[in-house]
C-alpha cells in the first residue's frame, strides 16, 4: 500500500547549483500542453527547427558551449531549452529568449520544415527493444492508436503553426531556469541549491 506523502507541485523560479566545474549547464523549462493536444506535435517540430536553425549556431558556435538545443517532452508537456559544458550559461539563458524571437521573425523555408519533421520521425522510428516498447506503453498510457494519430498530425504541421505555438506557449511564458556552474557566476537573486 502506498502512503500519502508530501505532494509535489511544479513551480517556476530560478535555481543555481554551484559546483567545482570549469564550465556550466543551463536549462529552461516551460509547461505547455499534453501528448493528446493538437499543438503538441507543433511544439515537437518547433523544438527541432529551433535547434538546427538557431540554437546550434548561437549556443555552440557563438557562445562556445559543447552543445545545446530545444526539446519537447510530449508525455510531460514540457518544452525545454538546454546547454551543456557551457562557458557562458547566463548568456545562454538570453539566447533561449532570442530563439523565440527568431522564430517569430524567421521565414521558415519548406526545406527547414521538412528537415525538422524528418528529425522527429527519426526519433519516433528509432528501434526499441520489446521490453522498452512495452514499458513505454505501460508507463505513459499511450496506446498504439494514440501514437498513430499523433504521427498523422506531424504531416499536417505548417510553418505558420510553428510561429503560432511559439507565440502562444513560449513568448512571455512563465518558466523555470536552472544553471549549474562555478561559484564565480553572478547568480544574485537566484535560489541556491546545494548538492
Amino acid at each position: 500500500m502506498v502512503e500519502d506523502g508530501p505532494r509535489f507541485e511544479a513551480q517556476t523560479g530560478q535555481y543555481f547549483c554551484p559546483l567545482p566545474v570549469a564550465t556550466g549547464y543551463a536549462a529552461q523549462a516551460t509547461r505547455c500542453v499534453p501528448f493528446v493536444h493538437p499543438d503538441s506535435v507543433k511544439l515537437q517540430i518547433l523544438a527541432k527547427l529551433m535547434t538546427s536553425g538557431f540554437l546550434h549556431r548561437e549556443i555552440r558556435e557563438r557562445n562556445g558551449a559543447y552543445g545545446g538545443g530545444a526539446s519537447y517532452s510530449a508525455i510531460q508537456g514540457i518544452f525545454s531549452f538546454y546547454s551543456y559544458r557551457d562557458p557562458v550559461p547566463c548568456d545562454t539563458l538570453a539566447t533561449f529568449t532570442k530563439a523565440v524571437e527568431w522564430i517569430d521573425s524567421h521565414d521558415v523555408l519548406e526545406r527547414e520544415l521538412r528537415e525538422a519533421k524528418l528529425s522527429v520521425f527519426g526519433d519516433l522510428d528509432a528501434p526499441l527493444s520489446a521490453a522498452d516498447e512495452g514499458m513505454a506503453g505501460f508507463m505513459s498510457g499511450v496506446s498504439d492508436d494514440m501514437r498513430q494519430e499523433r504521427r498523422d498530425g506531424f504531416f499536417a504541421v505548417e510553418a505558420k503553426d510553428l510561429k503560432d505555438v511559439a507565440e502562444r506557449y513560449l513568448a512571455g511564458a512563465k518558466h523555470t531556469n536552472a544553471v549549474i556552474g562555478p561559484e564565480s557566476l553572478d547568480m544574485s537573486g537566484w535560489t541556491r541549491v546545494q548538492v
